[in-house]
């Protein structure tokens, strides 16, 4: 059988391989054409170009347009030289078939190597977007221009913004800065934390960490800041500082604390040459409340004495605790020494009161000393030694009573009635 691509020319001798190969090429594509002119040929090229110009279009390679550019020559080249009589028709076909089906076939490859890196590109993208969409930081992508591209859902809480509403808005109107005059006007926040307006209005102080976002050749695509809300900060250092200055069961101020502002109020009183006390108390009998009612009830009982130690005191006064039942106080700007005896009968006064311990009631009495400065001493650790001493010398008398440190500094003992040398007082 004969192709009618062949009826104008002499048939080739029947052992002509190249004769053979193309009419196996034509009879596989079904390519009938009475004649291949040069119009022909042109279509043939478009033909073959068009679909690797769409490809190109969806692959953006170069490589596929190299390959459109070349079928849309080689492909009616081929097909013209074999009907012009530059040679065999079946050569001019076997060009023209093989340089399209290669170049369709390269350029699929392409388009499906495009798509695959597409779709991982969007993976990662989702994956991301998973990834900062979980932690708790804000984070807020814009363009190139500032114009807000993604946020995050925690962006969303902080800002008051939904992500449907802020993409497409400029980054100033979506995350808001007070201006740096305010910042400054705020020394309880640490330097590294500016203050934002949310939505609402509302300020809101946050740690701020701004990148930019460039490709592969370090053009910038644009911006990413990421925001910490530095009030959790801010009530975590609170607990620090609790812990680190506050007594853990009581909540009333420690060693520490009582130390500085000991220092503190030492400084001023010596500046106005105005008085200052120290009162140290330790309760009477505790221990036996311990092993009577448990652990549990002695603290019930530090817990209720440090209560009305604070109820009893001026806002000015500090009570603190040092150490299991042992407390302490201290009075800045007394006028003498009756100030500070009026300090210890109100203690006296406040603990007379028995304590409900669950089912059982306790009163407990407080052993109290009392140093003065500058009487008894103008350093913070030698007033706490002279209390400390004068309360065991209330204690010895029987406790229940206060003590000033006159006898432990070798002076006269505590003002007031039935006072005397090393005498103590009960209320």
């Amino acid at each position: 059988m004969t192709s009618p691509l062949l009826t104008n020319r002499e048939p080739a001798p029947k052992g002509d391989l190249l004769r053979r190969l193309g009419l196996a090429v034509v009879e596989l594509l079904g390519i009938f054409v009475t004649d291949i002119s040069l119009p022909t040929s042109v279509a043939f090229g478009a033909f073959y170009a068009v679909p690797l110009l769409f490809c190109f279009h969806r692959a953006r390679r170069k490589e596929v347009l190299v390959l459109a550019a070349a079928s849309s020559i080689l492909a009616p080249l081929g097909a013209f030289i074999g009907s012009d009589g530059w040679a065999t028709p079946e050569l001019g076909v076997v060009i023209s078939a093989s340089t399209a089906v290669f170049a369709i076939w390269l350029t699929a490859g392409l388009v499906l190597n495009r798509l695959t890196e597409e779709e991982q590109l969007i993976a990662t993208r989702e994956l991301n977007e998973i990834a900062l969409g979980a932690t708790e930081e804000g984070v807020v992508v814009t363009d190139a221009q500032g114009i807000v591209t993604w946020l995050n859902r925690a962006a969303e809480g902080m800002l008051g913004w939904r992500r449907v509403e802020a993409e497409g808005r400029s980054l100033s109107d979506v995350y808001r800065r007070v201006d740096d005059e305010t910042v400054t006007r705020a020394p309880e926040l640490p330097v590294d934390v500016i203050i934002a307006r949310t939505r609402s209005g509302a300020r809101l102080p946050v740690e701020e960490t701004t990148g930019v976002i460039r490709d592969l050749q370090g053009a910038p695509l644009g911006h990413v800041v990421v925001l910490r809300d530095a009030s959790k900060r801010e009530s975590l250092e609170r607990e620090l500082r609790q812990m680190a200055f506050r007594d853990r069961l009581t909540g009333l101020p420690n060693r520490t604390l009582l130390a500085e502002r000991l220092a503190l109020e030492l400084d001023h009183a010596a500046r106005d040459q105005r008085m200052l006390a120290v009162l140290f108390i330790d309760l009477d009998h505790f221990k036996e409340v311990n092993d009577t009612l448990g652990h549990q009830a002695g603290d019930d009982l530090l817990r209720g004495v440090a209560a009305r130690l604070q109820e009893c005191l001026r806002a000015a006064d500090t009570v603190a605790r040092l150490a299991g039942d042992e407390f302490v106080i201290l009075t800045p700007g007394i006028h003498n020494r009756q100030d500070a005896t009026l300090v210890a009968q109100k203690v006296c006064a406040a603990l007379s009161e028995p304590f409900h311990l669950g089912s059982h009631e306790r009163t407990v009495l407080p052993s109290i000393g009392i140093a003065v400065f500058p009487e008894h001493g103008v350093d913070g650790d030698v007033l706490l030694k002279q209390a400390d001493g004068a309360m065991y010398l209330a204690k010895h008398e029987g406790g229940g009573r206060f003590a000033f440190a006159d006898g432990i500094a070798d002076s006269e003992s505590g003002s007031g009635p039935g006072s005397g040398r090393s005498k103590s007082h009960s209320d």
